[in-house]
């Protein structure tokens, strides 16, 4: 056996029966994202939905977590495990008890003490957060990213690439519903949550502009579609190149439908991405007249939507001045309310106990401010010094990544899955700039299915790969079929190394 081929692992477990419990492993890994994108739209409230969300991901996080520790990781997969445990680590470290005398110190806790001078109280031991159940609410609710992102590290090329050609078709599903919604008036029963914009089309979201963000993802991966089948023949080919064009129009009506107006601007760059991926990373005439397709189609899609606003609300939208609005005018006091809780922060979860302590008097209304509508100002606030250096070294990361991908010019043809989970998460963190996707955990899962791909060894250590019987598959993972099963790879995945 090859040095490369005799660090594989054996990933694929047999039963006395000859049952592989590790072929259900990929089947489990979609089912989570299915049920985190079905049940996981609200950032906060309905507690049912969420407890749905926090328990079908921890089944995977044990499955993941014994993969990946059956075999030594490459230092790549290192750090970003490394990057992951840092995060986790936040929360446990706010939630440490300090004792009067070290936590009266730290910036912001000031007005803690005069309570309880006030009410004739001896200070007690308290954690570094000013929310510590929000705070304590953040460890659960990190289970189904961390279950999808080290999910997705154990995935072989193949695997990874099947879960991302199906975020796009539940896309449709979200876009129908959507629609529905928008048809059945503000009390359509399919609206599944109570505090919701009655408005808009929010498919399984709360928010319109997480369903816009849903769709965006999706749009920059529809694409795919047609790199899926570079290697089969020519009427397949065709096939994926009209359902990717079919997605996409879709979709970009989806986007006008949900009144976002990031979803609307950001959806020129996922298009523009998803056609650079297909020509780019398709190789020959075939994928260059694909990509020209896709820009066509973008174009028309991006057409009706212009002609829909004109005739509807999100012209008003776009006419609207941003300085007019609440999120624009409370940005001077929030960055003012993170300077005040540096270095340490607030506490994760605590944005809404905080802010109103910094409200300007003019910003004053009946309205609700529940989250900074710019993440990494929130983040900021909530996490101090250690979570800008967390987003930074992330921030680095991810860019010097997408660089090497995109600068590897001399490789083969690939299936274009690691170039658009990039864009994937520039999308998100572009969008998280005036909006909070990252809160609610179907796009924080979808976010960590990205993170996980761009992280992976090209064809990953740990996932269900043979050194012999399968089919040539390049760098990518590309094989002669979009959605050959790995029944072959059963005799050298279960070999002894």
């Amino acid at each position: 056996m090859s040095a490369t081929s005799s660090r594989v692992p054996r990933s694929r477990s047999r039963s006395r029966g000859g049952f592989e419990w590790g072929s259900l492993f990929p089947g489990l890994t979609l089912l989570v994202l299915c049920v985190a994108l079905s049940f996981g739209g609200a950032t906060h409230g309905d507690a049912l939905s969420s407890a749905v969300v926090r328990l079908a991901s921890l089944p995977l996080l044990g499955a993941a977590v014994w993969r990946l520790a059956k075999v030594r990781q490459p230092p790549r997969v290192q750090a970003a495990i490394l990057l992951l445990c840092a995060i986790i680590a936040v929360p446990l470290i706010q939630l440490i008890p300090l004792p009067p005398q070290l936590w009266s110190l730290l910036p912001g806790h000031w007005f803690l003490i005069a309570d309880y001078r006030a009410a004739g109280i001896a200070p007690p031991w308290l954690p570094v957060s000013l929310a510590p159940y929000e705070t304590a609410d953040a460890l659960p609710w990190l289970a189904p990213p961390s279950a999808m992102f080290l999910a997705t590290l154990s995935l072989a090329s193949a695997e990874r690439r099947r879960m991302v050609l199906a975020v796009p078709l539940f896309a449709l599903l979200a876009v129908a519903l959507g629609i529905a919604q928008v048809a059945g008036g503000d009390e359509s029963p399919l609206r599944f949550y109570a505090v919701t914009n009655v408005h808009f089309a929010v498919g399984f979201f709360a928010n319109k502009n997480h369903q816009a963000s849903l769709l965006l993802v999706a749009a920059a991966l529809a694409p795919l579609w047609v790199t899926a089948f570079r290697n089969v023949d020519r009427q397949r080919g065709r096939f994926g190149l009209f359902l990717a064009i079919a997605i996409e129009l879709v979709l970009i009506v989806g986007i006008g439908v949900s009144g976002s107006r990031a979803g609307v601007l950001l959806a020129i760059p996922a298009i523009l991405g998803g056609a650079l991926i297909v020509l780019v990373q398709g190789g020959g005439k075939a994928f260059r007249r694909s990509a020209a397709a896709m820009l066509v189609a973008g174009a028309v899609g991006t057409g009706l939507v212009g002609v829909f606003a004109s005739t509807t609300y999100i012209v008003e939208r776009f006419q609207s001045p941003l300085r007019a609005e609440l999120r624009v005018q409370v940005m001077p006091a929030i960055e003012h309310s993170a300077e005040a809780f540096l270095p340490v922060g607030s506490g994760l979860g605590s944005f809404d106990r905080i802010y109103p302590m910094f409200e300007p008097i003019g910003a004053v209304s009946d309205g609700y401010l529940n989250h900074a509508h710019n993440d990494f100002l929130e983040l900021w606030l909530e996490t101090g010094a250690f979570g800008l250096i967390l987003i930074g070294t992330f921030l680095l990361w991810w860019f010097w990544t997408t660089l090497r991908l995109w600068r590897r010019r001399r490789q083969p043809p690939q299936d274009g899955v690691r170039p658009a989970a990039s864009l994937v998460i520039g999308l998100l963190l572009a969008h998280s700039l005036v909006d909070y996707p990252l809160r609610t955990a179907a796009l924080a899962t979808l976010f960590a299915l990205a993170c996980g791909i761009l992280a992976a060894p090209a064809d990953s250590a740990s996932g269900p790969l043979a050194a012999r019987g399968r089919r040539p598959e390049n760098a990518d993972g590309i094989s002669t079929a979009a959605f050959e099963t790995d029944s072959t790879l059963t005799a050298a995945s279960a070999t002894p190394v």
